[in-house]
């Protein structure tokens, strides 16, 4: 990180710096806009956690990224559990390929899910065509090709991964912050700040968390099928394959946190 902005300046956090990337683009799931205006003074605004999750990413290397993040984010989730110490193990018996094993089953995982998320993607704009217009413009690559689809429909769900790591992390950032109280303030032990908190309601916050991510989501497809189609009809029946997808993915997500967790 530090070599990078050395070497080439603000350029390595706007486009090569995977934190830097990643929290840029969560910032479209934020509910506060903020923008500068022509006097060098800041414009904030409120607006719906979907609004920034509607205009394209700027190719398809960062539609990749973005899939690739709510994947890396449910195989975490995933990998704490019984069942992938299993499959781990069973993998690494049948190949012998010792603690690589974890590399190839995370790399297998992240190809079956942005292929997965392509090949969807065709099929939303392969029902929501409906004139040869749409058709020519696909051939020639323009916006409504393949690459476009997939630009257009990658931020959409940012919402998702935005939730899982407010679920995943928020425990780690209040314990922190107790922590750091006692380490600046002379205050003597900070009591945990979530230890009044059940554990049925802590795994509540997190199915309402990965709901509402998966919901806003949904709410966001929605728009980018009606924009992006000609007709309200077309539209819908564009947005339906991402529909079966997202609710088939929300029960994947809800099992996953549902199982125990191993150390």
């Amino acid at each position: 990180m530090l070599g990078g902005a050395v070497c080439f300046g603000p350029t390595w956090f706007d486009r090569a710096d995977p934190l830097g990337v990643l929290y840029r683009l969560f910032g479209r799931v934020a509910g506060l806009g903020v923008e500068q205006t022509t006097d060098r003074g800041l414009d904030l605004s409120i607006r719906s956690p979907w609004h920034g999750c509607l205009s394209p990413v700027a190719g398809t290397s960062v539609a990749v990224f973005i899939i690739a993040t709510v994947y890396t984010l449910s195989f975490d989730g995933f990998a704490n559990t019984r069942h992938y110490q299993q499959l781990l193990f069973d993998t690494r018996e049948a190949l012998g390929t010792g603690p690589l094993t974890s590399l190839l089953l995370y790399v297998a995982g992240l190809l079956v899910f942005v292929g997965a998320f392509v090949v969807i993607v065709r099929l939303v704009d392969t029902l929501g065509a409906t004139s040869s217009t749409h058709h020519e413009v696909a051939a020639d690559g323009g916006q409504q090709s393949w690459q476009g689809a997939t630009a257009a429909f990658a931020p959409t769900v940012l919402p998702i991964a935005a939730a899982y790591d407010v679920a995943h992390n928020y425990p780690y950032v209040f314990e922190s912050l107790a922590r750091l109280v006692e380490i600046v303030a002379p205050v003597g032990t900070v009591p945990d700040p979530l230890g009044w908190l059940p554990l049925p309601a802590f795994w509540g916050s997190q199915v309402l968390l990965i709901v509402i991510g998966h919901v806003i989501a949904a709410v966001a497809a929605h728009h980018v099928a009606v924009d992006r189609f000609s007709t309200l009809s077309a539209a819908r029946r564009g947005h339906l394959p991402l529909v079966v997808l997202m609710i088939g993915y929300t029960v994947l997500s809800l099992w996953i946190i549902s199982q125990p967790v191993v150390a």
